[in-house]
């Protein structure tokens, strides 16, 4: 790759916040090959940009058992100072888990007990292969989703996001073991909620709208999910939210937590500038520059909902958090 090349390729990674994590994520499966000055440029990037450093930890998570030891040694002294690689890492060596040796199964096992973040993501990355775990591993998962509640919101989430290809069988036993794990519940309507989009005419939308109206941890954290793809809403999903917040009544209190949550985690990483001044159209968030009477802009749409329903204190405290 060329200078300008180059130059041009992280200016992408400082302006897109998806192009970061999946460059993170394709650098981070390469890094061995990387001349020494970029990494040395890699690693500086990790430490300013959140969504890189959690696709740089993801690729290095997938790749741990090829790195040489002054390696992973850097990667383990790295996850305990930046959060976002942290959470990266472990959601890649979990999505990798049935690869690793006996001895990194047991220090990821261990890694998950001293460090949260790195719990969280681990939680996801098994999560997410589940289903082609053996009976034996998915048992031990579940009791350590029991003793570590970051891991069984992680793994929520990872469950979340595929429960909906799953046997009828398995996402009965996932539904189950949620109503006995507050965690778990959360994560669990946290993975949902980011596939909202996904869930329509589906058999497991009418299941999850039972939840949300009975679980208030699966509900909060159903709008967090929703919440977090906000910058991806149409006007379906805005009606949809409007919807189920005027079905929820009381519980509504808790969605709307969980939605300030998930908007407000956009804040630090450079997402909320560019969605404040954008507004819904009839596909997908766009520009309101110079078409500002055609479309209310979307958070003004919300917060103007939300206040009328008697929300608005409660749905700010949650985008604050």
């Amino acid at each position: 790759m060329t200078k300008d090349r180059e130059e041009e390729f992280f200016s992408n990674v400082e302006n897109n916040d998806e192009f970061a994590t999946g460059a993170g994520f394709g650098i981070g499966r390469v890094f061995t090959f990387l001349r020494q000055e970029l990494q040395k440029k890699v690693w500086h990037l990790m430490k300013t940009n959140y969504r890189f450093a959690v696709g740089l930890g993801w690729g290095l998570g997938f790749t741990f058992s090829y790195l040489h030891e002054n390696l992973q040694n850097e990667v383990l002294e790295n996850i305990q100072k930046e959060l976002g690689f942290a959470s990266g890492f472990g959601w890649g060596l979990g999505f990798m888990f049935t690869y690793l040796s006996s001895d990194s199964q047991q220090k990821a096992n261990l890694l998950a007990l001293q460090n949260s973040q790195f719990a969280y993501g681990f939680g996801i990355g098994l999560g997410s292969l589940f289903i082609y775990l053996p009976k034996d591993s998915q048992q031990e998962i579940w009791k350590r989703a029991e003793r570590n509640a970051q891991f069984a919101i992680g793994l929520g989430e990872g469950l979340g996001a595929i429960i909906g290809f799953l046997p009828l069988s398995s996402q009965d036993e996932i539904f189950a073991r949620m109503k006995q794990n507050i965690p778990l519940s959360r994560g669990l309507g946290s993975g949902l909620g980011c596939t909202h989009s996904y869930l329509k005419d589906n058999i497991i939308s009418s299941k999850v709208l039972g939840y949300i109206k009975e679980n208030k941890e699966f509900c909060r954290g159903y709008g967090e999910g929703l919440g977090r793809i906000f910058c991806y809403w149409t006007k379906s999903t805005l009606n949809d939210v409007i919807k189920l917040n005027t079905a929820l009544k009381g519980i509504g209190v808790q969605f709307a937590i969980g939605l300030g949550e998930g908007i407000g985690q956009l804040l630090p990483y450079g997402i909320w500038q560019s969605i404040t001044n954008r507004s819904i159209d009839n596909g997908t968030i766009s520009s309101s520059v110079g078409n500002t009477n055609k479309h209310a802009p979307t958070l003004t749409t919300l917060i103007s909902y939300l206040h009328l329903m008697g929300s608005h204190m409660v749905w700010v405290l949650g985008f604050q958090v």
